[in-house]
Order: structure tokens, then C-alpha cells, then sequence
């Protein structure tokens, strides 16, 4: 077995266990693992078996990574426009959404309205303000 050092900067810390858990998820078919739940607040569709961990009895325990484009506010309209309508063509293209889905990631692409509202609900969650 190869030992990991730890790793002390939160983002590559963040960055090392994203490769555990791909490592993991590659270890799934062979049966050397068993996944006991996920994190998330719904099941995970690569993993259809697979409890949330609030299904597992655990409901407090609940964590998802996610990531959103954000721009400067003086951003130009046009620019956020264009930016957007790339970016939702890139989530949408059948490689891309092959290669997430190989990795148990979800794309959404959201509207900016839709993302400011998760985004709060995400923040009330982990306790910011």
C-alpha cells in the first residue's frame, strides 16, 4: 500500500481527496470496496444502491463539492451573456456530461437566479452568512 502525506492547504487538500474519492469510485466494480452511503442530499445515479447518509440514519451529515462561474460585477450584460451560453453548450455536449458522469458528478448549469439561491440555501447550511 502507498502511504499519502497529508497535504495542509485546503485547496490541495480539497484536490487530494477528489483523487481518493475517484480512486475510490474506480475500486467499486471490483468489490474490493463497498460504498456504506454517499453525502449528498440525493442519491448519487452511478450509484443507485447506495444510501444517503440521511437514509443511513446519519441525517446531519450531508456534504457536497459544486463549483459556479462567477464574475466581477461590473462584468459587461454581453460578456455574461456569451460567457453563459458557452458554458451551458460545454455541460450539454455529450463528452462532457459522459466524462462528469464517469466521475459521479452532476452537471446542472443553472440560471444566475437559480445559483444565487442555491448558493444562499448552501450557505445558511454550513453556517456563513
Amino acid at each position: 500500500m502507498k502511504r499519502s502525506p497529508l497535504i495542509l492547504s485546503v485547496p490541495m487538500l480539497c484536490a487530494r481527496l477528489s483523487l481518493h474519492a475517484l480512486a475510490v469510485i474506480g475500486l467499486l466494480p471490483s468489490g474490493r470496496v463497498r460504498p456504506l452511503a454517499v453525502t449528498s442530499a440525493q442519491r448519487v445515479p452511478q450509484l443507485p444502491t447506495v444510501p444517503t447518509t440521511s437514509e443511513a440514519g446519519f441525517p446531519a451529515v450531508r456534504s457536497e463539492g459544486w463549483y459556479a462561474f462567477v464574475a466581477p460585477v461590473a462584468t459587461p450584460t454581453e460578456t455574461l451573456s456569451r460567457a453563459r451560453q458557452l458554458i451551458t453548450a460545454a455541460l450539454r455536449a455529450p463528452d462532457t456530461r459522459e466524462r462528469l458522469n464517469s466521475i459521479a458528478a452532476m452537471p446542472v448549469g443553472n440560471t444566475p437566479d437559480e445559483l444565487r439561491v442555491f448558493w444562499r440555501a448552501e450557505s445558511l447550511l454550513s453556517g456563513a452568512s
